[in-house]
């Protein structure tokens, strides 16, 4: 396809959305563009263990227009909306393949360096408020277990990376 998304099995998207993606995407001849996301919850009890987090996709905020990947990236930096899930962003094939952008094998967090690569190098990109992904939290995932020396190994891994990738 001329575009690229990323979704993981568990979480979903709104009907309409790679319909409206698709749009603001040709419309604008981005790179990159990325947009807001909702959480569900699997339980009620997980609800009440990650009610901080309800909002931590979601950032009421003006789209940006298009502009640079790295005015983009410090735009959302300043805001501290910066969210580095993949599946909160939609890229042109032909950008992903001159950047040669690919997920880091055997890490976990591998969202965080390809988000970060791909938003550095995008010369057309673009941030909407939409809600579109919908991140379902959900008992011994990732995010709600305790974290173990694999999640500090794919961090560490990361920052290496990304620290790297700007030299």
């Amino acid at each position: 396809g001329e575009y690229i998304y990323y979704l993981d099995s568990d979480d979903a998207i709104a009907p309409t959305a790679l319909e409206e993606l698709y749009r603001t995407l040709k419309n604008n001849d981005l790179d990159l563009l990325f947009f807001s996301g909702i959480v569900h919850y699997e339980s009620p009890s997980l609800e009440e263990l990650y009610e901080d987090n309800r909002y931590y996709y979601y950032a009421n905020l003006n789209d940006t227009g298009t502009c640079s990947g790295p005015a983009l990236f410090r735009w959302a930096y300043d805001n501290h909306i910066f969210r580095s899930s993949a599946c909160m962003q939609i890229a042109k094939r032909s950008f992903l393949e001159k950047i040669s952008a690919h997920f880091r094998d055997g890490i976990l967090h591998e969202d965080n360096l390809y988000t970060f690569t791909t938003i550095l190098q995008a010369k057309r990109a673009m941030r909407i408020n939409s809600p579109f992904f919908v991140r379902l939290y959900r008992h011994n995932s990732i995010m709600t277990s305790h974290p173990t020396v694999n999640n500090v190994v794919g961090y560490l891994e990361n920052y290496i990376q990304m620290i790297s990738f700007l030299s």
